[in-house]
């Protein structure tokens, strides 16, 4: 960021701590949750005391309309702690949804909107985030399965332990590591996959908006990005984000493409094809974490259709059912969200001898594992038509806007809360508050500033 002129040499290095401070927010992959809520909470304080000190700040009533229609879904979802029983439990799970009231409005009214321009950057913070915290990962769990599962990689070097763990399928690895360490990093396969997919199409985002022009190390950066992303969105095969990958890069690719860059186009898009044809092989040959999933989602899928068992299927099927009916008997304004999984260990528990899903669930306490039907609980159908009123205007402004990023960046949210509860674990819950509170913001400064 150039410096202004006029500006004192403080005033200078304030405004570069504030853009290392809104970049550290997007850096929220790699950082422990401790260092996450500092971020968040320095943003905000450093906001307003800007806002403060320059008294510049006009409420404008496009800004308020956005906003809250954006987050009123998440206050009314927020109030039903009211109404909840179990009010402890509701104020700890509610102060997750609290981010995305919180951030979208320091991001909407207090950020000054010189850096809301500073896109670029953010973007890059969230990539570079992701691919340091793959690289880490890796390499610490090579350094834990060596001395505990498996010892037999212990005197090979560093590439031959790599390329063992690439053939173990990523949930054998990762539950050694996870039962024989304590750390800091959120490994998930559909909220790892969620960030890995959308870096891709941020990255495609920056290389058509030419800010890093001839820059070598930015084209390196993306390469391996690609490479690396694009074979641990299958390695780690969340069916929603493969499924999404293979549908929504191309399409990217197509819609963002100026005529006069077809060739860019195609050599992003050729690519795209040739890593997953080299993933592609690579699971068939080496590792079928695939047929783990995907055949229980596929016959979990022919369920709902037919109402015949296919051999195994994904748990979720018989979760939905509990969630329906527990959904009837509370339609309007659910049971709180202090209520939701005690209502739902309640069920698997009356139910735990009629089904080994049941009995799992119940054993491990397993939430709705979708986030529709989470939100249709806590707050009924109040919630569900205030969160759909969010969505559909959000939608409507992105391609009003042909802020297509914004646009991809829903399709993938909205998505993956069918099968997960996104918005109640603090990292979909960043994902989503930090990404929607700055694409609002970035069209709020786009049409009405430019």
């Amino acid at each position: 960021m150039r410096d202004e002129p006029g500006k004192s040499f403080l005033d200078k290095l304030k405004t570069k701590f504030f853009l290392i401070l809104i970049a550290l927010v997007f850096a929220f992959p790699i950082l422990p949750n401790a260092i996450q809520s500092i971020s968040i909470i320095a943003l905000l304080c450093l906001s307003v005391t800007i806002f403060l000190k320059n008294k510049k700040f006009n409420l404008d009533r496009k800004q308020v309309v956005f906003y809250t229609l954006i987050t009123s879904w998440a206050f009314f979802l927020c109030l039903t702690i009211f109404y909840s029983k179990d009010t402890i439990y509701g104020i700890a799970t509610a102060q997750r949804y609290i981010n995305i009231i919180a951030i979208p409005l320091v991001l909407i009214f207090f950020v000054p909107k010189n850096f809301i321009k500073k896109a670029h950057i953010f973007y890059l913070s969230f990539i570079i985030s992701n691919l340091l915290f793959v690289f880490i990962i890796y390499y610490k769990a090579i350094i834990v399965i060596e001395t505990t599962c498996f010892p037999e990689i212990y005197y090979d070097n560093f590439f031959s332990k790599l390329n063992f763990i690439l053939k173990k399928p990523n949930h054998i690895i990762f539950s050694c590591f996870e039962n024989e360490s304590k750390h800091s990093f959120f490994i998930h396969r559909v909220y790892n996959s969620m960030n890995f997919l959308f870096s891709i199409l941020l990255l495609i985002e920056l290389i058509f908006m030419n800010k890093f022009k001839k820059n070598i190390g930015f084209y390196l950066l993306s390469i391996i990005s690609f490479i690396v992303f694009g074979y641990l969105i299958f390695y780690q095969f969340s069916v929603v984000n493969v499924v999404l990958a293979l549908v929504l890069i191309p399409t990217f690719i197509i819609t963002i493409t100026p005529i006069n860059k077809v060739k860019k186009s195609i050599f992003v898009s050729v690519i795209f094809v040739v890593v997953c044809f080299v993933v592609i092989n690579l699971n068939k040959t080496s590792n079928n974490v695939a047929s783990k999933y995907l055949i229980p989602a596929v016959n979990m899928v022919k369920k709902v259709f037919t109402g015949n068992n296919y051999g195994s299927i994904d748990e979720r099927y018989e979760i939905n059912i509990a969630s329906k009916s527990l959904i009837e008997d509370a339609f309007l304004f659910g049971y709180g969200i202090g209520d939701v999984q005690s209502k739902l260990n309640e069920y698997y528990f009356l139910n735990k001898n009629n089904s080994e899903a049941y009995a799992i669930a119940y054993k491990n306490e397993l939430n709705t594992h979708n986030n529709y039907a989470f939100l249709m609980l806590s707050g009924g159908i109040v919630v569900i038509i205030l969160f759909l009123i969010n969505v559909i205007f959000s939608f409507s402004k992105g391609i009003n806007s042909k802020e297509w990023i914004y646009v991809y960046f829903l399709i993938i949210i909205l998505a993956n809360l069918a099968s997960e509860n996104i918005l109640s674990r603090i990292h979909g819950n960043l994902f989503y508050a930090i990404f929607n509170g700055f694409f609002i913001a970035k069209m709020l400064n786009t049409k009405n500033y430019e």
